[in-house]
């Protein structure tokens, strides 16, 4: 029979917390790959929702029965694209949205501006210095692709 003693018990201890340090090691690693599929479900969630939003937005735009109608849709629009500036401008959304929502915001500043119909109504709903400040932002930071999404949607 073995007898560890004192010295023998205190091994045999350090041993035990080597193996606990190990396990709790293990542990994190798991609870890490649970954290990661969470967000990525969560970039997910978040993609089909702004789809979702531009989709409703668009579809009132186009399916409005009248000028007013068309005008209410229209701001609407234009205040889902000033969310979407303060997302992308303040790192609001995690970078899979964040590609999708500058994409959407580029393409839908080119109809815009492709669209002179709008550009008045744009300028009636400037009310104040706040009015569309987050989209303004956007735009001057990124004009140069916005011209470049123009120039290749006015090339055939």
């Amino acid at each position: 029979m073995i007898d560890f003693g004192w010295s023998g018990w205190v091994g045999l201890g350090a041993i035990g917390q080597i193996a606990a340090a190990a396990a709790s090691v293990i542990g994190l690693f798991f609870i890490w790959l649970q954290i990661r599929a969470a967000r990525r479900a969560a970039d997910f969630d978040h993609l089909i929702h702004i789809l979702h939003e531009v989709v409703v937005r668009e579809d009132a735009l186009v399916s409005a029965p009248g000028p007013v109608e068309k005008r209410r849709a229209f701001f609407e629009f234009a205040n889902l694209l000033e969310v979407f500036a303060a997302a992308i401008n303040h790192r609001l959304l995690p970078p899979a949205a964040r590609r999708v929502v500058r994409g959407q915001l580029v393409d839908s500043l080119v109809e815009i501006e492709v669209a002179s119909e709008w550009h008045s109504v744009l300028q009636e709903g400037l009310t104040s210095v706040a009015t569309w400040e987050e989209l303004a932002k956007f735009v001057h930071r990124e004009r140069g692709a916005i011209a470049a999404a123009s120039l290749r949607r006015k090339t055939p």
